[in-house]
């Protein structure tokens, strides 16, 4: 069953390539999730076009991705700051409005994630 926030896999098989090409993987997942590569990736809230979403197998520091249109940021959840990327101005002031007012929650999914446990929704900037 999905929960809210997971990205659970719900059928996996491999297709077979043809001589000389890459098998390719086709997973099928739940709504609200995205692969990228290798990682599976639930969106954690969208507001005002910004999706925010964090990884199950990501790095250390703890950290949440997000997008506005082709722009990509990722914000480092200890302070706040920028790690890699950038968002127009007006979309990284509410990014970082939201993820102040919800920093506990974030944190706690940087927790379920790394124990591969589903990531909880958390509300949208109103």
């Amino acid at each position: 069953m999905v929960t809210e926030g997971s990205c659970w896999r719900a059928s996996a098989d491999t297709l077979e390539g043809n001589p000389g090409t890459a098998y390719t993987p086709r997973v099928r997942f739940a709504a609200g999730c995205i692969v990228e590569g290798r990682h599976f990736v639930p969106e954690l809230s969208r507001f005002f076009g910004i999706v925010v979403r964090m990884f199950y197998d990501d790095h250390s520091p703890p950290h949440f991705h997000a997008s506005y249109g082709s722009a990509k940021v990722v914000v480092s959840l200890s302070d706040l700051a920028v790690v890699k990327g950038a968002l127009p101005p007006r979309a990284m002031g509410l990014l970082l409005e939201w993820a102040l007012q919800h920093r506990p929650e974030l944190e706690e999914n940087w927790d379920l994630a790394r124990t591969k446990q589903p990531l909880k929704s958390i509300a949208p900037l109103e």
